[in-house]
């Protein structure tokens, strides 16, 4: 998983970190990149909840999938594993992405962002560099529809 997700189930792997709307980004289908990095999986976990735990801002109402990893960055030592979240509303493209650990981040890589699949709609909060999330942070994104 690498720290991204695509709705291309051709997609086996992504070695790539694209910046812009799709620049570089092998395969097609939407991609959500949660820290896209070279990352050592250690667990992933998927989960439906018909209410989400993590509510939405503007509608409590609203399930959620929720994806775990726990990770730490290729070549790292296993104290250094750290845990990030997708949490994925349905009835819309509103996301959070939570970040809970020290993601021993300085001097990596990492690319955040979210891209639709016809690479035309996206938000990349950082690309290919280190310093993107802070440590036990969360970034949301919200549909202008979603919005009050």
């Amino acid at each position: 998983s690498n720290g991204h997700f695509s709705s291309d189930l051709t997609q086996a792997s992504d070695y790539t970190n694209g910046c812009g709307l799709g620049g570089g980004l092998s395969g097609t289908g939407v991609r959500v990149l949660v820290y896209h990095d070279d990352l050592y999986v250690n667990e992933l976990y998927h989960q439906y909840f018909g209410i989400c735990p993590r509510r939405h801002d503007f509608d409590a109402a609203r399930g959620c999938n929720i994806i775990q990893w726990d990770v730490r960055h290729l070549g790292a030592p296993v104290a250094d594993n750290w845990m990030m979240q997708a949490v994925l509303y349905e009835d819309g493209e509103d996301m959070v992405f939570v970040y809970d650990g020290d993601t021993h981040e300085n001097g990596l890589s990492g690319t955040v962002g979210y891209v639709n699949a016809a690479r035309s709609v996206g938000v990349e909060w950082g690309c290919d560099s280190d310093g993107i999330v802070a440590n036990n942070s969360t970034l949301c994104t919200y549909a202008a529809t979603s919005c009050p």
